[in-house]
C-alpha cells in the first residue's frame, strides 16, 4: 500500500474484471458476482463448511484474520490495523486469546 497508494487493482493487470470497483460492484446474486466465483473457489480447493457458501466473502475476511494473527504470532493492534478492526477487543472475542502452544513457545524461549 505504501509503494503503490493509488492503486485501484486487485492484481497488476489492467483489465475491467481487476479493478477493485468492478468486484464491488457486481450484484451479489449474480452468477458472476465476487460471492459465487468465492463459493465456486472453495468448491474446488475441497472446503465443505456450510457457512463457506452461506456467507462467503465474511468467511473470507474470517480465515484471513487467523492466518494473520498466525503470521504475527498474535500481534492484534497489527491485525486489527490491517484488517479494519476498530479495536483488539473485537478480535480476541471473535477469533480467540493467543493458542496455550504459542505461549508455552515463547516461555521455552525466555529460558534459555
Amino acid at each position: 500500500m505504501e509503494e503503490h497508494p493509488n492503486r485501484t487493482l486487485m492484481f497488476a493487470e489492467k483489465d475491467a474484471k481487476t479493478h477493485v470497483l468492478y468486484w464491488l460492484n457486481l450484484n451479489k446474486h449474480s452468477k458472476d458476482s465476487f460471492r459465487a466465483y468465492l463459493k465456486k473457489v472453495y468448491e474446488t480447493i475441497g472446503i465443505r463448511e456450510r457457512y463457506f457458501y452461506k456467507r462467503p466473502v465474511h468467511a473470507l475476511r474470517h480465515i484471513g484474520a487467523h492466518r494473520l494473527l498466525e503470521l504475527t504470532n498474535y500481534n492484534y493492534d497489527i491485525v486489527a490495523k490491517l484488517g479494519g478492526w476498530t479495536d483488539t477487543k473485537t478480535l480476541k472475542d471473535c477469533y480467540g486469546e493467543m493458542p496455550d502452544s504459542l505461549i508455552m513457545n515463547v516461555v521455552r524461549q525466555l529460558e534459555n
